[in-house]
């Protein structure tokens, strides 16, 4: 299945410097930072749909997943990536 994320270019989680922010484990604090950020967001039904079709955990589309395990997806890294380019 190929994705389509050049969406992700226009969310305001793009270029965030701190990429696990959107990834809590245990702090609710850093859910409600990511969310508030995704507030500001116009991608966010594009980030949600994107969520859905990939199971990815984290904070997307304005909405907290819960990390299972205390793991972090790999979706973290895709993230991370584009927030370098």
């Amino acid at each position: 299945m190929s994705l389509n994320i050049a969406w992700m270019d226009h969310a305001a989680c793009a270029g965030h410097p701190d990429p696990d922010l959107f990834f809590p484990t245990a702090d609710n604090r850093l859910t409600h930072k990511a969310r508030a950020i995704c507030a500001t967001c116009p991608v966010t039904a594009q980030c949600s749909t994107f969520q859905h079709d990939t199971g990815s955990e984290g904070v997307w589309g304005n909405q907290h997943i819960k990390v299972k395990d205390g793991k972090r997806p790999d979706t973290v890294k895709l993230r991370a990536k584009r927030a370098n380019r």
